[in-house]
């Protein structure tokens, strides 16, 4: 796999981010212990488990985030055997046409809008090209 962009992917140590933010989040806060809340305390190391657990799922999916953003940024082409199975044909191509008010805009030379100049000009290529 290939990337358009492989100079973002410096930036993959960023997914570790989360975990720097929630070491110094946990440093921030000190317990001190005092006769009323002793109850409190008591009840909330019953449902120590479960809230760890959602802390640790809520971290892997931040971090998890990041690094998916940081790897569609620096967009990957996939070529190869990984290219022939997401793809149809190798020779695939998508055409997007723009339809926005810009392009109702008479081109300069035909008099025509650009949207049918360019309708025009595909017409062309796939008779070009079969």
């Amino acid at each position: 796999m290939t990337f358009l962009e492989p100079l973002f992917l410096a930036g993959l140590p960023l997914v570790l981010l989360p975990i720097a933010i929630h070491f110094f989040n946990q440093r921030r806060y000190r317990t001190i212990y005092w006769g009323a809340m002793m109850f409190l305390a008591a009840a909330s190391r019953m449902s120590r488990g479960y809230a760890r657990l959602r802390q640790w799922l809520i971290l892997a999916a931040r971090m998890l985030v990041i690094g998916a953003l940081i790897f569609a940024i620096s967009r990957p082409l996939a070529g190869g055997w990984l290219g022939s199975a997401l793809g149809v044909r190798a020779d695939s191509v998508i055409v997007l046409l723009d339809r926005s008010p810009s392009m109702c805009e008479l081109g300069a030379d035909e008099g025509v809008s650009k949207f049918e100049a360019g309708k025009r000009q595909f017409a062309q290529m796939l008779d070009t090209f079969g």
